[in-house]
């Protein structure tokens, strides 16, 4: 087993994907230990959780500032590279183009393999523009060819890191742990209490949740008698909340909008739900991605209402876990919640098939055995199988953050084993 440094360009609080692995690896025997950048200064600059540690490097800087936060990722990533230069290490994982080239650089002053986590399409996020764009994607070009495997998260993905010069992929999807949600029993509602359609995760314009709210309004037009309820369950800007508030005005008591929540106690709003629904923009990097929150809801028996573009609507359509919109207009959400709240045997099938998919295909114990297969192909060594356990994730209190791109599909033999330290 070997001694892995983990670099992550966010404070390490709510990232789920990077402490399942974290988790899986130290459970396997590896010694891991993550450089998180606490930009705020917030959080304790040593940790331990669930054997592996947590270094935390405080360099002042915003987000989402593009080009202007690059010397802040420079104080980040140099002073990464000086504190694990060091100590001993055997591996170099590094999340995402924005902790890459660190990793690379790491990496290559001892001899070591990297490994590159990409989460996401960095070069094709429209934030970036101009020059900065070019250089950003030949960058992610040179770190894709020059990794000594990369790991993706959806089978969009995994294509498209290819088209850009990766040869040794695999695909460690964002699946949800099964133990973790093992209970999806509803809780029961009383005689006359509204259907609930919710979200739970990041409340952020890109996920349409403004579309959302006209849906469940026009739906409510329709059937004054039985309203709908909407749920959204996570963190957002105050200006934003008060923006869907306004949007929302005609719900009423019908349209709650809750803070985030403690990772542990995500189940327990989704039992609160009816159904869910997820409606991403139509950009290209979404179009790579699937949510978490897809396979969140099928593990919990949500049946779920997704967009025609992207992967999620394969998934819920080869699983029979939902419906797929039409287009992303109100008329189609509301004619969607007609179709699913009047037959509650619909939605029950539904519910069950996205469980019993996440069970047999879409859950962390087929990431992690992707994930033990790029180590022991770099290491050498044999790969045990580690029973998953989500008890670990539930006491270390871990959220989900801000998952931008979230993973699908079952490849069981997709590691590409060759290897060398360019």
């Amino acid at each position: 087993m070997g001694r892995v440094v983990m670099l992550l360009s966010n404070p390490f609080v709510h990232d789920a994907r990077v402490f399942r692995e974290a988790t899986s690896l130290t459970r396997q025997g590896h010694r891991v230990t993550v450089y998180a950048w606490d930009r705020a200064g917030a959080h304790p600059a040593h940790e331990t959780k669930n054997g592996f540690q947590i270094e935390r490097v405080h360099v002042a800087a915003g987000y989402g500032r593009g080009a202007l936060s690059l010397s802040g990722f420079a104080g980040f990533g140099l002073a990464a590279v000086r504190r694990a230069l060091a100590q001993p290490f055997d591996i170099v994982h590094s999340h995402d183009l924005d902790t890459m080239p660190f990793g690379y650089l790491l990496a290559r002053l001892r001899g070591k393999p990297v490994i590159f986590d990409a989460h996401e399409p960095y070069s094709l996020y429209q934030r970036f523009g101009g020059p900065f764009r070019r250089i950003l994607s030949g960058v992610e070009r040179y770190m894709l060819r020059h990794a000594d495997h990369v790991i993706t998260v959806t089978p969009g993905m995994v294509d498209w890191v290819r088209s850009r010069g990766a040869t040794r992929t695999t695909l460690v999807a964002n699946y949800p742990d099964d133990l973790f949600y093992s209970d999806t029993t509803p809780k029961p509602r009383p005689d006359g209490t509204p259907l609930v359609l919710g979200w739970i995760g990041s409340l952020k314009s890109g996920n349409q949740l403004e579309l959302i709210v006209d849906g469940v309004t026009e739906y409510n037009a329709r059937h004054p008698d039985a309203p709908m309820g909407l749920l959204f369950v996570g963190l957002i800007a105050p200006a934003y909340k008060e923006l869907l508030l306004e949007r929302g005005r005609a719900l009423g008591e019908h349209l709650q909008i809750l803070g985030p929540v403690p990772y542990p106690e995500v189940p327990r709003y989704y039992q609160l739900l009816d159904m869910s629904i997820m409606v991403d923009a139509d950009v290209p990097q979404k179009r790579l991605a699937l949510n978490l929150k897809l396979y969140e809801s099928m593990a919990m028996g949500v049946p779920i209402i997704v967009q025609p573009s992207g992967g999620a609507k394969d998934v819920v359509t080869a699983a029979g876990a939902g419906l797929v919109l039409p287009d992303c207009r109100p008329e189609s959400i509301a004619n969607a919640l007609e179709l699913l709240a009047t037959d509650p045997l619909v939605r029950s099938t539904m519910g069950r098939n996205g469980w019993r998919a996440v069970r047999e295909r879409y859950n962390w114990g087929v990431s992690e055995q992707a994930l033990f297969r790029v180590y022991d192909s770099l290491l050498g060594g044999t790969v045990p199988a580690v029973q998953t356990t989500a008890r670990a994730t539930q006491d270390a209190g871990i959220g989900d953050g801000d998952e931008r791109a979230e993973g699908a599909t079952d490849e069981k033999d997709n590691v590409d084993t060759g290897s060398s330290h360019r």
